[in-house]
């Protein structure tokens, strides 16, 4: 059978190997003609596969035969490389990876004990800058609410002297009789009039002048909250990148995923795929479990304790997928 691919020759190898590796250049030869033995058998396969795949029985056995031969002697070229990668790795670990944690290792020792200090002096002068800032909007609004409540009384010490001064005024009317005679009940019934009217005045000015204080105590609220003190800011220093971020822990995974349920069932689609996409069904985990399903009917590992009907009873929308080695 002629190869479709053409056979390779051994790698060339530049650079001497080590000392420590004294066999590398024969071993990669071997792997070399592992590479090509696996050649003709890949060109059968491939042929097989290319002409509709096994057939017949004969087919079947030849492709058991395959098998087993590319099988062994990928194992022989494990074998074979493994001695030269097991000294590989260990050079590396030695005089590669374990030097560069070491620093990285160092450094990042160096970054919790900063990044801590740093962080704790950040958010106490942010909250020692909050806690000022409250109390000058404190004092502020203390300040504008006195102002509001002197205004008031003001207000009210001029209705009560204006109602003094308008009662003076009509009962020296009635006694000088310009309502007619000062005994007469029309006169003093007008000036009972104007008296009432000088006290609902007084009234309607004290009303006025408790909801000016009011409006202004509430103004004063919110002129108050303007007020802003912002905290110290370390010097910028090369290198520093101040950055704020935030991490989040669910409470309670089953409230979360009745919420999630609640949502989908009120046809709140947006709210239930939101919280859907915090949500993730591991087909992993499925995989592991699918693991306990019997392989066949004279299965007796006790590790196998599911058929593949009660996997799907437990596990709705998921799908069985079957597989094999050989």
């Amino acid at each position: 059978m002629t190869n479709e691919t053409s056979l390779t020759k051994p790698l060339e190898v530049e650079v001497l190997p080590p000392s420590h590796l004294p066999t590398l250049r024969e071993d990669l030869a071997t792997m070399e003609k592992f590479f090509n033995d696996l050649t003709p058998i890949y060109d059968e396969v491939r042929k097989i596969h290319g002409a509709g795949g096994i057939k017949t029985k004969e087919m079947r056995d030849r492709a058991a035969v395959l098998n087993g031969e590319w099988k062994r002697i990928v194992g022989e070229g494990e074998k074979t490389i493994k001695p030269h990668k097991d000294k590989i790795n260990s050079f590396k670990e030695t005089y590669i990876l374990t030097p560069e944690r070491k620093v990285n290792n160092r450094g990042e020792e160096i970054r919790g004990l900063l990044g801590s200090m740093m962080a704790t002096w950040d958010r106490d002068e942010e909250a020692a800058a909050k806690a000022e800032e409250k109390r000058k909007q404190a004092d502020e609004k203390a300040r504008l609410d006195r102002i509001a409540e002197e205004q008031r009384q003001a207000d009210e010490d001029h209705a009560k002297e204006l109602r003094k001064k308008r009662v003076a005024e009509i009962r020296a009317d009635l006694a000088a009789g310009k309502f007619g005679d000062k005994k007469s009940l029309k006169a003093k019934r007008t000036a009972q009039k104007l008296l009432q009217e000088a006290g609902a005045t007084e009234e309607a000015a004290l009303t006025k002048a408790a909801i000016e204080e009011q409006e202004g105590k509430e103004k004063a609220t919110q002129v108050a909250s303007t007020v802003k003190v912002a905290p110290v800011a370390a010097a910028p220093v090369a290198g520093n990148v101040r950055r704020k971020y935030y991490s989040a822990k669910c409470t309670d995974p089953r409230l979360f995923v009745v919420a999630m349920i609640t949502l989908y069932m009120a046809r709140d689609m947006a709210g239930s795929d939101r919280l859907m996409e915090m949500v993730q069904v591991s087909d992993s985990l499925l995989s592991d479990e699918a693991k306990r399903i019997k392989t066949h009917d004279g299965d007796d590992n006790p590790k196998h304790d599911l058929t593949a009907e009660q996997f799907v009873a437990l596990y709705p929308f998921v799908a069985l997928e079957e597989k094999r080695t050989y």
